[in-house]
């Protein structure tokens, strides 16, 4: 694991040497032709990427920025189940743009590693920092969600195991959370009958003094589901889970259908600190907001 603040990433090389080479040795003609067919092989590969890399960008480079935290549940997991983590992170200006996060099981091991990548500018008005106006050299919070992979296998589910997501945060220390999956209990992704959940707002930052309050809307897809807004709560401490599942109707004909739903819930006061709320969908996905909680106002 490296410690400590961004570190240089190495950077990947275009093609353009090489086209270039073709275009002096070949009738220009022809060249023109190869050089469309590269072009748009060269774009396909990049967008198939979940975020393609801006290393190709003329003045930046890309960095890895400490993780500040890394969040997810505990418990509720399935070996069928995609695992989602959520990881924040602080850009230390404006020339910091956040490209991408990845979690990844590391091989041999029950340890799950994680990583916030940024692309760092310098070229422009970036090119001296110390000159960007005050606004831009305002340090901006980061949160991003990454699907854990199986190191070896690229799969998003992980063997039944109890793991342990890493981080290091921006003075070098090592966390370690808990993560357990369980052998599916059901051969489908979901074990219980959850409602889909489409929007979760919560507050980015609250006092002490306030209660946390947040708002979930969705939609019932079938007539066979019965959704009376009730949410089962799991105090985790830091991770708050909320599970929103229906009732299935019994000898009926279902039928497709979509009804929208909101609620609004108040969780109570918390003590300062960050926060996660995470909120169960239907397919094994979730709906998540990081919240910090200030001291309370004097």
């Amino acid at each position: 694991i490296s410690l400590g603040n961004p570190r240089t990433l190495p950077k990947k090389q275009l093609p353009s040497a090489r086209v270039l080479g073709l275009l002096r040795s070949v009738d220009m003609k022809i060249a023109f032709k190869m050089f469309c067919v590269l072009a748009v092989t060269f774009s396909l590969s990049a967008t198939a990427q979940v975020k393609p890399a801006k290393v190709a960008l003329t003045g930046g480079t890309q960095v890895e920025l400490p993780v500040l935290h890394a969040f997810a549940p505990s418990t509720g997991y399935d070996d069928n189940d995609p695992i989602e983590v959520v990881l924040t992170g602080e850009l230390p200006n404006g020339c910091y743009e956040a490209e991408s996060a990845t979690a990844a099981l590391v091989t041999g091991t029950n340890q799950i590693h994680s990583h916030l990548i940024a692309y760092h500018h310098t070229s422009g008005d970036c090119a001296d920092e110390s000159k960007l106006p005050a606004e831009r050299k305002v340090p901006q919070p980061v949160q991003a969600i990454a699907v854990v992979t199986n190191t070896g296998t690229e799969s998003n589910t992980l063997p039944a195991n109890t793991y342990a997501l890493i981080n290091v945060d921006d003075a070098g220390l090592v966390h370690s959370r808990s993560i357990k999956v369980d052998v599916a209990p059901t051969p489908t992704v979901d074990s219980l009958p959850y409602v889909k959940v489409s929007t979760l707002m919560a507050p980015d930052f609250l006092n002490e003094n306030q209660d946390l309050v947040i708002t979930i809307a969705g939609t019932v897809n079938s007539t066979c589901a019965e959704f009376d807004g009730t949410m089962h709560l799991l105090d985790e401490g830091d991770v708050l889970v909320l599970l929103p599942t229906v009732t299935t109707k019994k000898n009926a004909i279902c039928m497709p259908v979509r009804l929208p739903w909101t609620r609004t819930l108040n969780l109570g006061k918390k003590k300062a600190g960050f926060y996660l709320v995470h909120v169960r969908s239907q397919a094994g996905r979730a709906k998540n907001q990081v919240v910090e909680v200030l001291p309370a106002l004097a």
